[in-house]
């Protein structure tokens, strides 16, 4: 171990939702609990902090660090982790980079297909990130960040000479094995207490880890495999105290996959909550809610449970079981019954269509839903549509009648005067990018060759959704406007159009989405203009955390836009 002083690590939240949103940075903090008191690190939030590639630069710039380690979500966050991980690695080439959260757990082998990560740490990182502190410390990373060495260090993939090495996974610990969270890092916490329906300055706080059950829609079962690792209420308990006595919180949200593990486990907890008094709300399942007894739920009214997001998913037990969901539509009705004897609001979220019979399972849950609200008017409803899970494996991937890969995508251009013309099936720069998207989704194939490439166009409207009209004396109904929405809008347009032949009607017919026609696009040359600086705009989000600039913002109030 060298003997010179342990150089700082430092740990960036990249920008994911905007200010007013922003919630206490909750991996940042697990990790510098496991680093308080055996070196120095700072955090960097950056939904906070507009500009966090400076700010990191900044740090860097100031002294030496061990370490550049980054969270990252899919989606939104991504692009701007990809921006401060380039900007770090173009002025300071040696600082290790490392990737952890969701994302990189999931898609190890897509996150290093990179110049700008050196190593990605799957699940847990508390411990993990102590072992790869150790292996820089003690000088397997001298003369840079291309020697370091992780060899058995268990939940790491990392490069060894190019190529991608999976260590062994690290097995999850229970919370209460480590320290609590230095809240107190952060300074002032008011930006992260936000006004919500229980309170005026509302923290949040995740007790448990993970969760047992295994529903088919869930990336929380690909991270955890099945598995829940429960806090003991007195550690609960002196979080949520913490928030409430030093910084003010006056309701809390709380993160656990499934907050209600049982009712044996749940029965500590709700009298630890008691004693906080303070109003929270949580995630739950029905059919543990559904089998609290009376004195449980009257525990859980005195606890403060005032909201609770409960995954009923759809309307039908076929459906459920084949979500892998283990529980029946019965359970949803009875925790609606029991959530309005006890005063509780359930926010019911629901999994719209599926693979075998989505028009009839979109009908079935919006009459299950019409129950529910008959039962409890004041429960919440949030529907989803079912989207496949992307698969990393290329075996599951779409392949032709001989054995080949078929991949498709971005991007979506529009040329002058709507040209439609042969030659605009082929631009190389979008193939490039297409090819680029392949490989950093399927990064074991690099090398392999596209023989084929082709382009259509996509049929669009400003409100990007399906309009009908009639034509021929109502003979003949028309329905455009796709914008590649795929087979689940197809086949309600083409329901709805059955229905407007024969005059019906019918729920769908008196839609606005169906009465009413969308904007035209406005004439040439007016048009391209717009388009482009509308299409850049959004492009521009993207790699943004999802920040919407002004333009995009006032396109929004009036339902207009432009992708793909």
């Amino acid at each position: 171990m060298s003997s010179s002083p342990l150089r700082p690590v430092l740990l960036v939240n990249p920008r994911i939702c905007s200010p007013k949103n922003a919630r206490l940075p909750l991996s940042l903090l697990a990790l510098g609990a496991v680093l308080e008191g055996k070196r120095e690190y700072a955090l960097v939030d950056g939904n906070l902090d507009p500009g966090a590639a400076g700010t990191v630069l900044a740090h860097l710039d100031r002294a030496p660090h061990s370490l550049v380690g980054l969270t990252v979500m899919p989606g939104p966050q991504v692009g701007p982790a990809i921006a401060i991980s380039e900007a770090v690695r173009a002025r300071f080439p040696d600082v290790p980079i490392a990737w952890g959260g969701y994302f990189p757990s999931l898609y190890p082998e897509a996150a290093l297909n990179s110049t700008y990560v050196d190593v990605v740490v799957r699940g847990a990182g508390e411990e993990t990130l102590l072992e790869v502190l150790a292996r820089v410390d003690d000088g397997s990373a001298a003369g840079g960040r291309g020697r370091l060495e992780l060899s058995g260090v268990r939940g790491v993939t990392w490069k060894r000479d190019e190529a991608i090495v999976h260590e062994a996974d690290r097995p999850w610990r229970e919370p209460d094995g480590f320290p609590p969270l230095p809240i107190d890092r952060l300074g002032d916490v008011s930006p992260y207490l936000a006004r919500t329906f229980l309170g005026r300055r509302t923290g949040v706080h995740q007790a448990a880890l993970g969760c047992r059950y295994r529903c088919s829609f869930c990336g929380v079962v690909s991270m955890f495999g099945g598995k829940t690792l429960l806090s003991g209420p007195a550690r609960m308990l002196a979080a949520v105290e913490e928030l409430r006595d030093r910084h003010g919180a006056d309701a809390i949200q709380f993160y656990d996959n499934n907050f209600f593990d049982s009712e044996e486990s749940s029965v500590p907890i709700l009298e630890a909550l008691s004693r906080a008094g303070l109003p929270y709300w949580c995630y739950a399942r029905p059919d543990t809610l559904a089998g609290f007894s009376s004195r449980t739920w009257e525990l859980a009214r005195r606890s403060g449970l005032r909201m609770a997001y409960v995954g009923a998913e759809a309307g039908s037990d076929r459906a459920l079981r084949a979500m892998h969901k283990g529980t029946k539509v019965e359970q949803t009705f009875e925790v609606a019954r029991r959530s309005r004897e006890y005063g509780v609001i359930p926010e019911f979220s629901f999994v719209l269509g599926g693979p075998e019979d989505p028009e009839g399972e979109v009908e079935n849950t919006l009459r299950f839903v019409r129950k529910l609200k008959a039962i409890h008017p004041e429960c919440e409803v949030i529907l989803y549509f079912y989207t496949p899970t992307p698969q990393r494996d290329p075996d599951r991937a779409r392949r032709t009648l001989d054995g080949r890969v078929v991949w498709g995508g971005y991007d979506a251009l529009y040329y002058f005067g709507a040209d439609r013309s042969s030659r605009r099936e082929r631009r190389p720069r979008t193939e490039q990018l297409l090819a680029e998207h392949f490989f950093t989704t399927f990064p074991q194939l690099q090398g392999v060759r596209f023989s084929h490439a082709w382009a259509g166009m996509i049929d669009t409207c400003t409100r990007f959704t399906a309009f009908w009209h009639r034509a021929m004396g109502d003979k003949v109904v028309a329905v455009q406007g796709y914008t590649g929405l795929g087979v689940g809008a197809s086949r309600f347009g083409a329901r709805v159009a059955l229905e407007l032949l024969e005059g019906l009607d019918t729920p769908r017919t008196q839609l606005e989405l169906v009465r009413r026609r969308p904007l035209p696009f406005p004439p040439e040359p007016l048009r391209l203009p717009l388009i482009e600086i509308t299409r850049r705009s959004t492009l521009r989000a993207q790699v943004d955390g999802g920040r919407r600039n002004l333009w995009l913002r006032s396109l929004d109030r009036f339902g207009l836009g432009f992708d793909s």
